[in-house]
């Protein structure tokens, strides 16, 4: 089986269950332990009378000599080129070669009966970058760079969950943030469901959450909130490229 194949078609929604099944799976079987599916609010499992939100990445052309670790998550199911590591910082961690990984995935397709994309199936890579190089376009011509990230799964969260990598870690003089929300899978500009963009160096205009559910690991972490941006179409929220590139140096 090319198990890293498959690993490396799943869509985002597909990759994270495969992560959270491990994850349960080495609390069950490994540590003997109980845990309680919610998927509620940001959370994934109750475990110890913990919330526990887990985070999971493909470092595949990566070995696991050098470590990563997922920002905002409370736990971390990390794919790497010779094995994966499940990591509960401060708790516990684990390590998982390839033969086990097959297993699970076995175990966990079965049950979703889960549908790898093919080679032929369409990816929209060439319409989204189409998008980029659009907005990329729009602000270079006007002296700014851009940071842009994407979601197209969101509406099955609500406006409560917002993107942990929005707001810049670092602030940039001339450089943009730019979120693009996606209705689905589908990345073209007329399934763009709302886009957030904003100067770097006025994040701070940004509404946060009062209350974030996800353990960061971090005192000084915060999420926008989409509760208070969308709804209320705060100056950073457009409806549209159209919109955008009519209206951001209108209000910023």
């Amino acid at each position: 089986m090319m198990i890293k194949e498959n690993i490396q078609k799943m869509n985002n929604p597909q990759f994270g269950s495969f992560g959270e099944y491990i994850f349960a799976d080495y609390v069950v079987k490994i540590l003997k332990k109980k845990i309680k599916k919610v998927h509620r609010d940001g959370v994934d499992f109750l475990f110890n009378n913990a919330s526990i939100d887990v985070g999971a990445s493909r470092k595949l052309a990566l070995d696991s000599r050098k470590r990563r670790k997922i920002p905002g998550k409370d736990v971390y199911v990390i794919f790497y080129k010779d094995c994966c590591f499940i990591e509960y910082p401060g708790n516990y961690e684990y390590k998982l070669k390839w033969p086990e990984i097959v297993r699970l995935y076995r175990e966990w397709s079965k049950s979703r009966e889960i549908k790898i994309p093919s080679k032929s199936q369409r990816s929209y890579n060439k319409e989204y970058t189409d998008i980029i190089k659009d907005i990329n376009s729009f602000y270079t011509g006007n002296g700014y760079d851009t940071r842009i990230i994407y979601r197209t799964v969101s509406t099955r969260f609500g406006l409560n969950e917002s993107p942990d990598n929005l707001l810049p870690k670092k602030e940039k003089e001339l450089s943009i943030s730019i979120y693009l929300d996606f209705y689905d899978f589908k990345r073209i500009e007329s399934n763009i469901r709302f886009i957030i963009a904003f100067p770097d160096m006025l994040n701070y205009e940004i509404p946060r959450q009062k209350k974030i559910s996800l353990k960061s690991g971090r005192s000084d972490f915060e999420k926008i909130d989409l509760t208070q941006i969308v709804p209320n179409k705060h100056k950073c929220y457009f409806d549209s490229l159209e919109q955008l590139k009519n209206d951001f140096f209108k209000r910023y």
